[in-house]
């Protein structure tokens, strides 16, 4: 799936005036394009694994994200708060 957007001045629908770069994020202001896709595992052990699977990726997302804010500005609390609950929960886990 490949999305695009229209930040520029010629875009009637656009918000910010002037116009702005946005980013990817959780935020009515953020880009939040996203492709769901639903899956019916077979087996309770399938369910486990695609649920392990899923989670992981969720978390490498925030981190991903956390850090790209974190280099754009290193005192961003949010992004801190984030790192921080996501390296709690892998050492909860016992994935540390």
């Amino acid at each position: 799936m490949q999305y695009s957007y229209d930040n520029s001045s010629g875009n009637l629908r656009n918000p910010n005036n002037p116009p702005k770069r946005v980013l990817f994020g959780p935020q009515t202001t953020d880009e939040m394009g996203e492709l769901w896709i639903q899956a019916a595992p077979r087996s309770r052990a399938e369910f486990n694994l695609l649920t392990e699977a899923y989670n992981e990726k969720e978390l490498r997302k925030v981190v991903v994200v956390s850090e790209y804010k974190l280099k754009l500005d290193p005192r961003n609390v949010s992004a801190h708060l984030q790192l921080g609950k996501r390296s709690s929960r892998r050492v909860d886990s016992g994935s540390a």
